[in-house]
């Protein structure tokens, strides 16, 4: 027997726990490893210790981690700086020190990772006999890598981009028969990151059902931004406990992402994929294209549009249940005309949409109503309809393609762009006409077009005067300034529109962006009756267009007030009359001026004047210091004239009288005193509110009479008398029947009891009385006539035929003595 012994001694090694892992697990802390030499040492410098993943177990080391914690009573004799063998199969400790029988150290602050496919449960391997070397002892616990749980959707969910928050297919999670769902580390279900959409994360109340369903809250929360939903585990599931999650949604379509699978999580917050769905998710886009970007005006008429062209995806999303939607942005300033209700429509999918069209959103929304569920990418193109209120500029956008239904997300934009945009006229200063005023020049106008221009050829530029602002451009002018950088754009010669309310300049070369002309040397005129202050309208849409833009100026007629204290009547031949007092008010904004003064005149076709002899007026009221006292007259006596001494400001008023008309030649229908502020000539600012008239009663006798020189006392053929309509035959003047001075006849004195008949004989007395030596007989009146009043008046005589006279007339005085 051999004098020496052979010996096979055996270092331990002791995993703290077993641990069993899951595919796509995140790198993960190890179990505590005790390592054990034998009683006869077995570890050394020359081979240090390695701690082995068997080859079939499908993780590694995690390399990343290259300092480990060491503890024991040997820890002195091993480095903490550890390295790594065999593709990070294989974790090399370094020893500095031969170890002593029995020596242990405990290995702990490193980890596993790549957990890559499932591993049946398997042991750590420790080798001290170099790199390469046998197993020298087996873990006493195990590893494992478990089958991950599976996780299937309901059915595979299509999205088109735009859409709105839409409820989830139904996803059943199950855990494998080594479970591996834990309430340590929860269960997520994530949104790939590339994939276009998120959890609805206002939706915090999951359904739960399946046999583990009292392992998980119905509370869920959300991860990354909405990408991840969180199912709190509250017990770790058993071997193939299975759960059901429903009534959650997803949202945030933004875009087209290609198909892809929700992905669940079961190793904590930020982990790995433990397992892929069995059913796709995938956002899809149809496209739209106008035909050509489209550029309307401000105001301008409905407008046919661009054809529209729609294709779906050739995964199709356009269905009979959601139709197609064609939205105007809501800030956009225009809208469907609504009036259109047919479309036409052209393509391959024509037949599957209806042409008759329908409209939401207030016309903001056309609604095209899908009839059969499209196919990959069919097409309709949609044409025969129109856009309207283009009610203020809008910046180039584009229509939105809705395929989810009313209220539904933007699927796509147009391809091509609409805009609204609005040239201006700006007027050099604010203008103020009188009622009556000649026609008057226009103060310059500049208008400049947009930056994307709209000013063409085809439809010229018009400036329109309001409908309701009472005056008109002065039509005669047919021959305007222009200047600007545009000038040769425009036609100098002019024409009108709308019956002279509407400036038509002819463009002959459409204009480019910011191009501006400025307007001069026309006029106004025809100011018919005060207006509020108002804004010139510029049309460049064509005739009858709408305003485009409204001047920054303003123009107004205004107009000041003449009243007369008491309507007047004068009659026939009366003597000069004083003048009921006239009070002239100048309007708020005021028109009266030293430059053009005040004038008060008599209509043309009245017969009489102002009494010229008079050249001092009485003048009252809060004015009559910016007023002189003394007058003049124009036009032969028809026109007074008031010298202004001072601007009038707003309201000012003025009390005139001491002042006499004369001349009441002819009868005169009642007509009105004539306000003029706008200089000798002017037209007529106001007409006085109280009229102003001359009536004729009339005389005749029954007939013509002749009388021969040296006759006796005749008869006289009785007399009617007849007052006007608006009766002038007062008590305060009576009546006088006058024989002509050069007449050589006079009345019977001698008679003073005529016979006096008539509608109009109780309001004469009967006692008669004679003026003149006998040439004016007196008729004494005692109550005013009424109108068309009447007497006959007979019993009376002429006499003194002393000298032959040829035929004349009577002559009736109503006025007074």
């Amino acid at each position: 027997v051999d004098a020496k012994t052979i010996q096979i001694v055996a270092p331990t090694l002791a995993s703290a726990a077993n641990q069993v892992f899951v595919v796509g697990q995140a790198p993960t802390a190890m179990a505590a490893v005790t390592i054990t030499d034998a009683a006869t040492a077995t570890i050394t410098t020359a081979k240090d210790l390695r701690v082995r993943i068997p080859a079939t177990s499908n993780m590694s080391w995690n390399t990343a981690l290259t300092t480990a914690t060491i503890g024991g009573g040997a820890k002195s004799k091993v480095s903490t700086t550890v390295s790594y063998e065999d593709g990070g199969k294989t974790l090399v400790l370094t020893v500095t020190s031969n170890f002593a029988g029995n020596d242990q150290i405990v290995v702990s602050g490193l980890g596993f990772t790549s957990f890559t496919a499932p591993s049946a449960p398997d042991y750590l391997q420790l080798v001290v006999s170099g790199s390469g070397g046998g197993t020298a002892a087996s873990d006493s616990r195990t590893i494992q890598v478990a089958t991950p749980p599976t996780v299937a959707s309901a059915a595979n969910q299509r999205f088109v981009v735009g859409q709105g928050p839409t409820a989830i297919a139904a996803i059943t999670v199950t855990d494998a028969a080594t479970p591996s769902i834990t309430a340590a580390n929860d269960l997520r279900i994530r949104i790939p990151a590339t994939f276009n959409m998120s959890w609805n994360t206002a939706l915090t109340t999951a359904t739960i059902t399946g046999s583990g369903a009292s392992n998980v809250a119905t509370t869920v929360s959300y991860e990354d931004g909405g990408k991840t939903l969180v199912l709190n585990v509250t017990t770790n599931f058993a071997g193939s406990d299975q759960i059901v999650v429903s009534g959650l949604q997803y949202t945030g379509f933004t875009a087209p992402s290609a198909s892809d699978y929700l992905q669940a999580v079961i190793s904590g917050s930020g982990g790995s994929t433990a397992a892929s769905d069995s059913r796709t998710i995938q956002i899809v886009q149809p496209t739209m294209a106008s035909a050509a970007n489209q550029l309307f005006v401000v105001a301008q008429a409905a407008t046919a549009m661009s054809a529209i062209t729609v294709t779906d995806a050739a995964t199709p999303g356009i269905t009979a249940a959601q139709d197609i939607r064609i939205r105007i942005p809501a800030t956009f300033n225009m809208s469907w005309n609504t009036a259109l209700t047919a479309a036409t429509i052209t393509g391959s999918g024509a037949s599957k949409v209806s042409p008759t069209v329908s409209y939401e959103d207030g016309g903001k929304t056309l609604v095209l109503n899908v009839t059969t569920d499209f196919a990959g990418g069919d097409q309709v193109t949609v044409s025969g309809l129109q856009y309207t209120s283009f009610a203020a500029p809008s910046a180039a956008d584009n229509l939105e393609l809705v395929v989810s239904g009313s209220g539904g997300g933007t699927a796509a934009s147009d391809g091509r762009t609409i805009q609204v945009v609005q040239p201006t006229i700006v007027a050099a200063a604010n203008q103020l006409f009188v009622v009556g005023q000649a026609a008057t020049a226009m103060s310059a106008i500049t208008i400049t077009d947009a930056a994307t221009p709209s000013i063409t050829a085809a439809q010229d530029i018009r400036i329109r005067i309001p409908a309701t602002l009472n005056m008109i451009w002065n039509t005669a002018l047919t021959t305007a300034s222009l200047s600007g950088g545009a000038a040769s754009k425009v036609s100098p010669t002019v024409s009108y529109e709308d019956g002279g309310k509407t400036l038509v300049l002819n463009v002959t070369t459409n204009f480019a962006g910011n191009d501006q002309i400025v307007l001069s040397g026309l006029q106004y005129a025809s100011f018919a009756a005060a207006s509020a202050p108002d804004y010139l309208q510029l049309v460049v849409s064509g005739p009858a267009g709408g305003t485009t833009d409204g001047d920054a100026k303003t123009i107004q007629i205004v107009a000041p007030t003449i009243a007369s204290a008491a309507n007047q009547v004068f009659a026939v031949g009366q003597p000069a009359t004083a003048m009921a007092a006239i009070t002239v008010t100048d309007a708020a904004t005021p028109t009266i001026t030293k430059a053009k003064g005040i004038r008060v005149r008599i209509p043309a076709t009245f017969n009489m004047t102002w009494n010229t002899a008079l050249k001092t007026a009485t003048i009252g009221g809060g004015a009559k210091a910016k007023v002189s006292t003394t007058v003049s007259y124009e036009d032969g006596g028809k026109t007074l004239v008031i010298t202004a001494t001072a601007d009038f400001a707003a309201n000012d008023q003025i009390t005139v009288s001491g002042l006499q008309y004369t001349s009441f030649t002819a009868a005169s229908a009642p007509d009105y005193l004539q306000l003029v502020v706008s200089g000798s000539g002017g037209g007529t600012a106001a007409s006085d509110s109280r009229t102003i008239q001359i009536a004729a009663p009339t005389i005749a006798s029954a007939a013509n009479q002749v009388f021969v020189v040296g006759q006796a006392p005749a008869g006289i053929s009785p007399i009617t008398i007849t007052d006007v309509a608006t009766p002038i035959i007062t008590a305060a003047n009576d009546i006088r029947v006058r024989i002509p001075a050069g007449f050589n006849m006079s009345w019977n004195t001698a008679l003073t009891a005529p016979t006096i008949t008539g509608s109009g004989a109780a309001k004469v007395s009967s006692a008669v009385s004679y003026e003149d030596g006998g040439k004016t007989l007196v008729l004494d009146v005692t109550t005013n006539f009424a109108a068309s009043d009447q007497i006959v008046v007979s019993g009376l005589a002429y006499m003194g035929f002393t000298a032959p006279s040829a035929a004349d007339y009577l002559q009736l005085v109503v006025s007074g003595p």
